[in-house]
């Protein structure tokens, strides 16, 4: 019996059978597939264009049933950093974003959505800080939106804590380089003392390095 050819996803370059696809374009799972036809419909295709196969596997990722606890008033009151009439903002921690077709899509995700004002990625940190209507979107939908496209986010529900960077002890360190200063030249303290009073030549030293 004949195995069915193997081939790459378009959207995210895994090995899949050649089972599923739209047109000529092959998808692992319908999933990819699911956010193919979402970006297409939107006209964001040429975030395909930008690097080869950049899109994360969707696998799992549109289940909606794992963010209902983000209906929790509780909940989202400490993840949303500001809130105003119909404006929040939110930043999430996304480790998928790893190339800048990810930046791309990211920022353009008010394309898909009208109730996404301005969505905005800090690359080197894999954070997206999102200001979004709560009135056309909530943060369930939101966060469903980002993992259906393959960055689901890692939220924290202690609060944006963990945005708060480790503030550098200047002072500590001051005193560290003052502390390896000393160390490093203590020898020089000593110095007269190698100097023996056998060898005229360097005995006559002494006094010198002595002041």
């Amino acid at each position: 019996m004949l195995s069915m050819p193997k081939s790459s996803c378009y959207h995210c370059g895994a090995e899949c059978d050649a089972n599923i696809k739209i047109d000529e374009k092959l998808f692992c799972c319908e999933g990819c597939k699911m956010v193919f036809q979402l970006l297409d419909e939107n006209g964001l295709c040429q975030y395909y264009d930008l690097s080869d196969m950049p899109g994360i596997a969707a696998k799992g990722h549109f289940v909606s049933e794992k963010y209902n606890y983000l209906d929790h008033q509780a909940i989202q009151d400490q993840l949303i950093q500001f809130k105003l009439e119909g404006q929040a903002h939110v930043v999430f921690y996304l480790p998928q974003i790893h190339c800048v077709s990810c930046v791309w899509l990211l920022e353009n995700l008010h394309k898909i959505n009208a109730g996404i004002i301005q969505s905005q990625t800090h690359f080197e940190k894999k954070e997206i800080k999102i200001v979004y209507n709560p009135g056309l979107i909530t943060l369930k939908e939101l966060v469903q939106l980002l993992a259906f496209v393959g960055y689901e986010p890692v939220i924290h529900l202690g609060g944006n804590d963990w945005l708060k960077k480790k503030k550098v002890n200047k002072k500590q360190l001051f005193k560290i380089g003052i502390a390896g200063f000393c160390f490093s030249n203590i020898m020089m303290l000593s110095f007269p003392e190698y100097l023996s009073n056998d060898a005229l030549e360097l005995g006559n030293l002494r006094p010198f390095y002595r002041f």
